[in-house]
């Protein structure tokens, strides 16, 4: 590897320059040398200009007379970027002294730094928390006795038989490059090593300031830490990246996880260089503001009615939820919350839900939502992993804390919602602060929200919903709902969209049943609601859909005055859709399609289905979803099940060709939160021709788009299944059978009795006493026709396992097991 030196107040400082593109500087530890960075150079030279100093004393530089302070180490920073970088700003990548380094210089001249990447911050309390802490506390007797000290020890030489030891507090040994090591060990037992690391205690004042920074001076900043590491101990970092407000990434390692764990490593700090700049948008109140001020202009209408079958209707209008909103906000900001902090609000829509949300969207706090849905023990994962500082809930669900009582304990602000919860505030007492209107300032690509995936294909994930992806879905939701003239509502059976109706100055209307069991609710139920309520718009989780369909076959019924119905997160069967129009006389039924990532994506109505797509549907060609909305673009891309990182990469398929189903567009997400390795996996990055990034997101699914620029959706990438090596895509098939009026719902799953991949198709029977022989011969007969080779048809009385969230998607992993313990116990 070529090694250049350039001159600094007439001392050689040895720099490592390699690659093409913006550069990147890489700023080492002290008692190292460049080259702990070999493998974050191996990865970056191809996409930037990297350079790696050795730092005054260490490697191959020398150290300046009067030792290398942080002032003149941060001039001599200045001098290499001027003479190497062209005034172009530099990704500065540091590991403790060096990322104090980056720092200082970077509070300097923030022009000159495009993006910080901080390893192992080295400052005052971080160092004394740590393996070398005595030496801090004795520096505390004065600077007298500090320069002392430092001159004693400087003036020590290492033993070669310690080398060893010096290299294995730093780092794990077996994970280390043997190259590196031999360098480390041959630099420990260097005379004059220690001198130049005692220059950080002679200096050590200057990495005291680190220590009350109340943020890192360049907003885009990616920390990580070791999380085994001696030198300087993780719990010490995280109380420094709180006070940064900046969340650390944890890798498992010592002091030199660039060098232990360089795979996991570079693929953080890609996926952070990949992320869209945000340096040309400054902050400011106008991404909050934009957000609230629809229901600071909607007045005297009202904003949430809860319906009571049994009792007057609890509501309250936009002005009092604006009051409410902003004492609420006073509240939370008094006991000590800031913009970017994240609170976990566990309360069901309702006045209170409302409420505490936009008191949150307000100050510039994160909520962080989690349907309960997912069950007890992953509800508690997501929140653990979320780290919130608030904890706003209704009161039974701090009967949680007899399981994770460390969420709650870790918390800074506890509010319980209804009766009073020992140890929690009420929200009566956050009213008490007042009511003031501040509004913090943050960036179009902040973080507003955190929403959890509905885990219903693999672990749940929190998606960072930015400021400008929540304002885009909502001028997408604007456009597609129209006006709502006064005294109208919105009924929210659909607890995925909640907020969209408040959000947008529309009145919603809260029904009393409970929206996480919503299998349960019967066609009446929700039919008075429309006879009760001027309901003119209606969100309806897919399941609802399907009984009010069931419902209309017996007892037909219309709804005159409602003209939309959307419903979102599982495929609509045409017979439903049919069903559902000919309640809608003067109405559209909607079916969206999109994900929590990207929300929403495109759009079709029911009439275009019963009209135009539904005959394909029919003939297994997949179901139609529609045209992108906003400003999506929706591309299909051969499917692949690795991750892929350049756009320039993928192979893009022609219109009719089944592939994997990329999107980009405002209302697509970044990122998942501290998840890099999702974020990897889920999303593409294009260089744009202004010099930005656009971001693609990978939704999953297969489909294609037809000749009128029509998405049409075939399955789950996840949930293809084979006939030995030939893939059947299950949408397709299952809309073969999906008229029969024998049965209800099929599934069609993989299994392997013989060690041989076959097709099973199970079929959910709603009639007891069918004639299962002359049903297995009908969908026999169209298999065929088809060129589906059916090997199993599985039939099962009790209703398909369905997703907790919508209680629509087929829980097809589990079903698929059933499936193998069914063949095996007919074998028997």
């Amino acid at each position: 590897m070529p090694l250049e030196s350039f001159s600094f107040q007439d001392n050689p400082i040895t720099i490592r320059v390699e690659g093409t593109g913006p550069p990147a500087v890489f700023l080492h530890n002290g008692g190292t040398c460049h080259r702990i960075w070999d493998g974050q150079i191996a990865d970056l030279s191809s996409t930037h200009t990297c350079y790696a100093i050795d730092l005054p004393g260490f490697g191959g530089s020398s150290r300046p007379p009067g030792g290398a302070t942080m002032s003149r180490m941060v001039a001599m920073l200045d001098r290499l970027l001027a003479t190497y970088c062209n005034g172009q700003p530099a990704v500065l990548i540091g590991n403790c002294m060096g990322s104090a380094l980056a720092v200082h210089f970077a509070r300097k001249y923030p022009e000159r730094v495009a993006k910080l990447i901080l390893f192992n911050v080295l400052t005052r309390e971080t160092l004394s928390a740590g393996v070398l802490g005595p030496l801090v506390h004795l520096s505390a007797l004065g600077r007298p006795a500090r320069m002392l000290l430092a001159r004693m020890l400087g003036a020590l030489k290492t033993p070669s038989s310690l080398a060893g030891t010096i290299i294995g507090i730093q780092g794990d040994r077996r994970l280390l490059p043997a190259g590196l090591q031999a360098r480390l060990a041959e630099l420990a037992a260097r005379r004059g090593q220690n001198e130049a690391l005692m220059d950080v205690l002679r200096d050590l004042d200057a990495y005291a300031q680190l220590d009350e920074l109340s943020k890192c001076p360049v907003p885009e900043t990616l920390v990580l830490w070791g999380a085994q590491g001696k030198v300087l101990p993780l719990a010490a970092g995280r109380r420094l990246c709180a006070r940064w407000n900046i969340d650390p990434h944890i890798v498992e390692g010592g002091h030199l996880v660039m060098a232990e764990r360089p795979g996991e490593v570079n693929m953080m700090i890609r996926e952070f260089l990949s992320r869209p700049s945000r340096s040309i948008r400054s902050p400011s109140t106008a991404a909050i503001e934009r957000l609230l001020d629809p229901l600071r202009t909607a007045s005297s209408r009202p904003a949430v009615i809860e319906d009571s079958a049994s009792r007057a209707s609890r509501r309250i209008d936009f002005a009092e939820l604006a009051e409410e909103m902003e004492r609420l906000a006073a509240g939370l900001r008094a006991r000590g919350l800031e913009a970017g902090d994240r609170a976990l609000v566990l309360i069901p829509p309702s006045v209170e839900f409302f409420s505490v949300f936009f008191a949150l969207i307000s100050c510039g706090v994160v909520p962080v939502l989690i349907d309960p849905g997912l069950g007890t023990k992953h509800l508690l994962s997501c929140a653990a992993s979320a780290e919130p500082k608030a904890i706003v809930a209704v009161s039974r669900a701090f009967l949680l804390r007899a399981i994770r009582p460390s969420l709650f304990r870790r918390a800074r602000v506890c509010v319980a919602v209804g009766r009073r919860v020992p140890g929690a505030l009420r929200l009566e007492d956050l009213r008490h602060a007042g009511r003031t209107a501040h509004v913090p300032s943050v960036r179009p690509d902040d973080t507003a929200l955190i929403a959890f995936t509905s885990g219903s294909t693999g672990p749940a994930k929190g998606v960072e919903i930015s400021y400008e992806n929540l304002s885009a879905t909502l001028a997408i939701m604007a456009d597609m709902l129209g006006p709502q003239e006064e005294g109208e509502v919105d009924l929210i059976a659909l607890p995925a969209l909640a907020l969209m109706s408040a959000a947008l100055g529309r009145t919603a209307l809260i029904p009393n049943f409970d929206l996480s069991q919503l299998a349960r609710v019967r066609a009446p139920m929700l039919l008075r609601l429309f006879d009760a309520y001027p309901v003119c718009s209606a969100f309806l989780s897919p399941v609802l859909c399907h009984t009010l369909a069931g419902w209309q076959a017996q007892n037909p019924v219309q709804l005159p005055r409602v003209r939309t119905v959307l419903s979102a997160g599982a495929p609509i069967p045409v017979r439903v859709a049919a069903a559902l129009v000919k309640m809608l006389p003067a109405g559209e039924f909607w079916t969206p399609y999109g994900a929590t990532e990207a929300l929403p994506l495109t759009l079709i109505g029911a009439r275009e289905i019963l009209g135009d797509t539904a005959r394909a549907t029919a003939q297994g060609k997949g179901v139609c979803v529609g045209r992108p909305l906003g400003d999506a673009v929706v591309r299909i891309i051969r499917p692949s099940r690795e991750p892929v990182e350049r756009w320039e990469d993928v192979e893009l398929l022609p219109a009719g060709e089944v592939g994997e189903v990329v999107a980009s567009g405002s209302q697509v997400t970044a990122r998942y939160f501290r998840n890099p390795q999702a974020t990897r996996r889920a999303k593409i990055y294009e260089s744009a021709a202004d010099g930005g990034t656009r971001i693609w997101h990978r939704l999953g699914d297969l489909g294609y788009i037809d000749d009128r620029g029509r998405l049409w959706y075939c399955g789950r990438q996840a949930h293809v299944a084979y006939d030995g090596d030939r893939a059947f895509y299950p949408v397709c098939v299952e809309n073969l059978f999906a008229d029969l009026p024998e049965i209800g719902r099929v599934a069609l799953v993989s299994v392997s009795p013989n060690g041989r991949r076959e097709l099973a198709l199970v079929v959910e029977t709603t009639q007891p006493g069918s004639d299962r022989a002359t049903i297995e011969a009908t969908l026999r007969q169209r298999a065929g026709d088809a060129g589906i080779p059916l090997e199993h048809i599985l039939f099962r009385s009790k209703p398909f396992p369905t997703d907790r969230r919508h209680n629509s998607k087929i829980e097809r992993p589990a079903l698929a097991r059933w499936a193998e313990g069914a063949l095996d116990r007919t074998s028997r």
